[in-house]
């Protein structure tokens, strides 16, 4: 078996998600080993300083998997800089930025890949609320 020739970081900004964060990091890592075959991943989490534990939990799974890098803001200075500094921070073929909290599906990471695949340079998801959802989560 040949070694994929691209390359994929996936951006994950995190504030204060010591709750979710190694569920979010088993669901994540599921879909990268699941698409080791087409590119060489690493998950890049951008931790936006909190205060809770979620900063060394982050460094225990990155001490455990080589594909995880923690990179820890200085100062709180936002969800839009964290994924900045994320980019700032990749030399991979293809970015993916996918929020921490549980809310945004690692599991679309494949269909992401596809569409970039066939040329497009920026993709995007749209949100589909369900009928039940309140007027204040839309």
């Amino acid at each position: 078996m040949t070694s994929p020739t691209r390359t994929l970081t996936v951006v994950c900004p995190v504030y204060n998600e010591e709750e979710v964060i190694e569920a979010f990091y088993d669901a994540l890592n599921r879909v990268v080993e699941g698409i080791a075959d087409r590119y060489r991943a690493d998950i890049l989490f951008v931790v936006d300083r909190g205060t809770d534990r979620t900063l060394d939990i982050l460094k225990a799974i990155a001490g455990r998997d080589s594909k995880v890098r923690v990179l820890a803001l200085s100062a709180r200075f936002g969800h839009q800089m964290a994924l900045l500094a994320g980019i700032d921070h990749s030399n991979a073929d293809a970015v993916i930025m996918l929020d921490s909290d549980l809310q945004h599906p690692p599991e679309l990471i494949p269909a992401l890949l596809d569409a970039f695949e066939q040329g497009h340079d920026i993709v995007f998801t749209i949100r589909e609320d369900s009928p039940g959802t309140g007027l204040f989560a839309r």
